[in-house]
C-alpha cells in the first residue's frame, strides 16, 4: 500500500480518471462510448501476463532447486536459464525416476500448459493491443481485438495477427490462471523434497 501511495504521490495519479481523457477524438470508444470494455480488456491482459509470469517463477524455481539433487544434476550440468533449454530440463526431470517422480502427472501438466502457450504469451507481453468495438448495443461482445507483435526471430512484425473477439479473450485468461492454480500446488508439493536455495 506505501509503494502504490507514494507512487500516486510522485506521478500526481488519480485512479479515477476517465480513460477517455487519453484517447483521440475520432476513437470509435470515444464515440460509441464503452471505455468500461477497455479498462476490462488491459485487465484481464494484466491478469493474463501475472498468470504466466506466476508460472515462469514456480517453474524457474523449481528447475534451480531440482539441478542440486545430484539424479538430477546429471541431467543437466548447469542451470538451465535459457526457457527452451528449462522446459526441456523440467520434462526430463518429471519423467525421470527421482524424488519428483511421484509429482510427474502435474509436473508435466504445468510444463506443457506453460509450453502451449508461449508464443502467445509473448505476443501478449510484447505485442500492440487494437480493441476495435462492433456497433452498439453489443460493442464488446462482438469486438475485435487485435495483437499485433514483433517477432525478434524473423526481424518484423508477425503479419499473422492474433485476432479474438472478448469471449476468447476471457476464456484464454481463465485458462493461463488455471496453468498457474496448477504451478502453484505443483511448487507447494515438490517444496519438501527439493533443497533450499
Amino acid at each position: 500500500m506505501r509503494a502504490i501511495s507514494l507512487l500516486e504521490r510522485k506521478l500526481n495519479f488519480d485512479p479515477t480518471i476517465d480513460l477517455g481523457d487519453f484517447l483521440p477524438y475520432w476513437s470509435p470508444w470515444e464515440t460509441m462510448g464503452g471505455t468500461a470494455e477497455l479498462h476490462f480488456a488491459t485487465f484481464l491482459r494484466g491478469a493474463l501476463l501475472s498468470s504466466f509470469g506466476l508460472t515462469e517463477t514456480c517453474l524457474t524455481e523449481i528447475s534451480v532447486r531440482a539441478s542440486r539433487i545430484e539424479t538430477y544434476h546429471e541431467m543437466q550440468k548447469s542451470i538451465p536459464w535459457k526457457t527452451d533449454d528449462r522446459l526441456k530440463f523440467l520434462r526430463k526431470i518429471f519423467s525421470a525416476d527421482g524424488d519428483l517422480k511421484e509429482f510427474s502427472e502435474l509436473g508435466l501438466k504445468v510444463v506443457d500448459g506453460y509450453s502451449n502457450f508461449r508464443s502467445e504469451r509473448n505476443a501478449w507481453a510484447h505485442g500492440h493491443l487494437v480493441i476495435l468495438p462492433c456497433t452498439a448495443p453489443q460493442r464488446w461482445e462482438n469486438a475485435w481485438i487485435t495483437l499485433k507483435h514483433y517477432d525478434p526471430k524473423k526481424g518484423s512484425f508477425n503479419q499473422n495477427n492474433l485476432r479474438i473477439l472478448a469471449s476468447d479473450l476471457v476464456d484464454f485468461t481463465k485458462s493461463a490462471k488455471q496453468i498457474a492454480d496448477n504451478a502453484i500446488e505443483l511448487r507447494s508439493k515438490v517444496d519438501q523434497r527439493l533443497p533450499q536455495l
